[in-house]
């Protein structure tokens, strides 16, 4: 007992004493933060204002602190000490960069290649100059947006702009101008005439039931690829999911909604008149579904690089997340990557160990398709709700009869696409060589093979196990169009 006791007391002392130093180490306030400092130049050595700088850390953290330049180019960007790359983006100007910069860094001349250049104007409403409104501005190849206010007599003027063409917008209270496009700088004064605007207001849920708080909207011309509008009007949504966006022009709008981890089901179209507000709408953003599980042959070996596909039946039509546009400064730094969506169709190849995951499916029932050259095909269904994790567990192939064959033309050229299949397998598409490969269960089989401008061609076949199949080959005639139809008066 006393040697316990002896042990017990050792063990306290040397906690004490270490606690202190503990304790030391949590309370140890992070370094403080050192800057770099700088000014971005035109070719000629003229400022240029409103431009982003984005620091990457040439090491550790990837995402980005960045800052804008003053009306003199000037920035002071806060970092850690270290190595840095510097990522300069300016309305009109090619993306520039240096590296590696250490922080902490002062006086630093970061030049773009072009001449800084102008826009000035006047914004009037009833034919009178209006003063302190807010000018928006973006060049139509994408960048950061400008603003500046208008003074006493109504006007105003944007410097340190680039070649290229620019969208402009007047805005104050709840009037605002059309949007002017294809300004060029150092052009004409532009003249933008302020009208009362439209309001559009509406609610954004999650999962078609929890009101989604903090959610960025997205009002666009619906004119426009989606994501590509320069002058978007955003707005956040509130604590019960409600938003207003104005004031917009008159027209047409695509309106859409985008929070991490979620995907909008379908955008809204909103026709936007002057001094109304639209009708409220609602916006749904979905947590997608993930399918996984694992692909075994006989004797439950597993399959690896048999092809795993799931189709809609009954999936939404859901559209990618169209959200605001990456800066071209940062995507030049970030890895690569799509805009996130959830599909209705989507596939994945298995691992060494047989295993898939398929993410980001849209809610709906699923046929579920599995294919390896030397198995027979597989099919199976699933229904699946926004967030759902289903595990398919161990999907078994039996082995199949290899059936192969090319799709031709009618001069004996391959045809790359084509798809070639039978009744109730999964089907599969040609190469560049027009070559295919299916996997069957003995017996025989009507093998049809069809593609886009052509017509279809069609075989019997009886895959027999063991036994030595002949390639198939099929031609395919270019398929003949015609329109018919009656002209009324």
């Amino acid at each position: 007992m006393e040697i316990a006791s002896g042990r017990l007391a050792v063990l306290l002392a040397l906690l004490a004493a270490a606690a202190p130093a503990a304790c030391r180490r949590r309370l140890a306030a992070p370094p403080p933060p050192v800057h770099v400092r700088g000014r971005v130049v035109d070719a000629a050595g003229h400022p240029v204002p409103g431009a982003r700088v984005l620091g990457f850390r040439l090491r550790g953290v990837r995402r980005p602190s960045q800052v804008l330049t003053d009306v003199d180019g000037r920035f002071d960007l806060p970092a850690a000490a270290g190595e840095y790359r510097l990522l300069v983006e300016a309305a009109g100007f090619p993306v520039a960069s240096r590296s590696p910069v250490s922080a902490p860094a002062g006086d630093l001349t970061l030049s773009l290649d072009g001449e800084a250049r102008a826009i000035a104007g006047t914004v009037l409403r009833a034919g009178t100059p209006a003063a302190q409104a807010v000018v928006r501005l973006a060049s139509e190849a994408g960048g950061p947006e400008r603003q500046t206010r208008t003074g006493p007599d109504g006007r105003f003027a944007l410097a340190g702009l680039g070649d290229g063409t620019y969208a402009l917008r007047a805005e104050s209270g709840s009037f605002v101008s059309p949007t002017l496009r294809g300004r060029a700088a150092s052009g004409p004064p532009a003249m933008l005439q302020l009208a009362a605007g439209a309001t559009v207001t509406g609610r954004v849920t999650e999962d078609g039931a929890r009101p989604a708080a903090g959610v960025l909207v997205r009002a666009e011309d619906q004119a426009l690829p989606a994501g590509e509008d320069p002058l978007p009007l955003l707005a956040h949504t509130d604590g019960s999911g409600g938003f207003a966006l104005g004031p917009l022009p008159a027209g047409r709008y695509r309106v859409t909604a985008a929070s991490p981890g979620l995907t909008l089901r379908r955008p809204a179209s909103v026709d936007a008149r002057e001094s109304l507000t639209a009708a409220p709408i609602g916006l749904d953003l979905l947590h997608g579904a993930r399918l996984f599980g694992r692909v075994a042959g006989p004797g439950a070996a597993p399959v690896a690089g048999a092809r795993v596909r799931c189709a809609g039946q009954e999936a939404d039509d859901l559209v990618v997340r169209p959200g605001a546009l990456p800066l071209a400064a940062e995507a030049a730094a970030l890895p690569a990557g799509a805009p996130e969506a959830l599909a209705a169709a989507r596939e994945a190849a298995t691992d060494a160990r047989g295993a898939f995951a398929i993410d980001g499916l849209a809610p709906g029932r699923y046929r579920i398709d599995v294919a390896r050259d030397g198995f027979q095909p597989l099919a199976t269904e699933a229904l699946l709700r926004p967030g759902d994790r289903r595990d398919l567990g161990t999907l078994s192939l039996a082995a199949g009869v290899p059936v192969r064959g090319r799709v031709l033309d009618e001069t004996g050229a391959p045809i790359e696409g084509a798809r070639v299949g039978v009744a109730g397998v999964a089907g599969a598409l040609t190469d560049g060589a027009g070559q295919f490969a299916l996997s069957l269960a003995p017996g025989a089989y009507h093998v049809l093979a069809s593609a886009e401008g052509w017509g279809s061609a069609a075989a019997d076949v009886t895959a027999e196990a063991g036994g030595a199949q002949p390639a198939l080959e099929l031609r395919l005639s270019r398929a003949d169009a015609s329109l018919e139809g009656l002209v009324r008066d």
